[in-house]
């Protein structure tokens, strides 16, 4: 289901004239595999101390993974595309146009009779802002790259 997602999330891009590149090839096939597996394989912590810190860092770990991978220029994932595209029309930083299409997508989702829990919120809210500080972090210490 999330290669499908992200399928439909890539036709988004059309009227912004975002390019798809390896890197949005890759993201999705990874990404589909290794939530699918880590789903079915991994629990997660019984306390609430341990799901409470793992969903911290979570946030903080995916807007980092998704800071240095974009950083690199070889093609975004289908909402991170989306994001780049509105970013650049809109001329909105990441953290405001990221926590936008989450919002809008964890919406939707609990619309469409998904469950919309303590974790997803902290996420749609979270991870954009994540996102904005480790791009902050890496042009600080590294400039802007060119690929």
């Amino acid at each position: 289901m999330t290669f499908i997602i992200s399928g439909l999330a890539l036709l988004s891009w059309i009227p912004i004239r975002i390019k798809p590149g390896i890197g949005t090839v890759l993201n999705m096939i990874i990404i589909a595999w290794v939530l699918g597996v880590v789903v079915e394989t991994v629990d997660g912590p019984e306390s609430l101390f341990g799901r409470v810190v793992l969903t911290f860092f979570g946030i903080f770990l995916v807007g980092l993974a998704s800071a240095i991978y974009l950083t690199c220029h070889m093609g975004a994932g289908p909402r991170d595309g989306l994001m780049v595209g509105l970013c650049q029309l809109t001329g909105w930083r990441v953290s405001v146009v990221r926590t936008g299409i989450e919002v809008t997508v964890s919406l939707l989702g609990w619309l469409l009779g998904g469950t919309l829990g303590i974790g997803t919120v902290l996420f749609a809210i979270g991870v954009g802002w994540a996102m904005q500080f480790s791009l902050t972090l890496l042009l600080t210490f590294f400039g802007e790259t060119k690929a």
